[in-house]
């Protein structure tokens, strides 16, 4: 018996392994779906996704009940989407400001930036961003819908009006 369900263990795995193709997306690339899905993308570069999903008419968000219990790496706490970034306030018009870099997860421009939009009532919030690629980032983040930034390298900060 041992014998049978170890090769009908071994049968199943066989074909699923046939049919699991793990491929590799990148920017850009164009995926056609035949069922209804939603995506998730995690780590710290990919914030900005959990943050501005209400920007851009997202479904849902993820987010964890408590600091340092996460269930997927850069994922934020619910209490951060809510009142950090305001999340419940952000739709089409919201205009972004970012902090960018390589080091940004201890920056405090969103906590003083966000809050400051909050009692004024501006439209705005101020999300953190990882980039290593400057050229690419300017090239994929040139929208109207982000207004302005901040780059950190070291201990300098510059500010643009792009």
């Amino acid at each position: 018996m041992k014998e049978r369900l170890q090769a009908a263990f071994d049968h199943h795995k066989a074909y699923t392994n046939l049919k699991h193709n793990h491929m590799k997306y990148e920017v850009g690339d164009k995926v056609f779906l035949k069922v209804p899905t939603i995506g998730l993308v995690m780590g710290e570069r990919w914030l900005i996704s959990r943050i501005l999903c209400a920007k851009f008419s997202g479904y849902l968000i993820f987010g964890t009940l408590k600091s340092g219990v996460i269930s997927a790496l850069g994922q934020p706490t619910i209490n951060d989407l809510l009142n950090l970034y305001n999340s419940r306030q952000l739709g089409p018009d919201t205009k972004v400001y970012r902090v960018i870099g390589k080091h940004v997860g201890h920056s405090k421009s969103p906590i003083l930036c966000n809050e400051a939009f909050k009692s004024a009532g501006f439209n705005g919030v101020f999300v953190p961003l990882l980039v290593d690629d400057l050229a690419k980032f300017l090239r994929t983040y040139s929208s109207t819908d982000f207004v302005r930034f901040r780059f950190i390298l070291m201990s300098e900060v510059f500010v643009s009006n792009t």
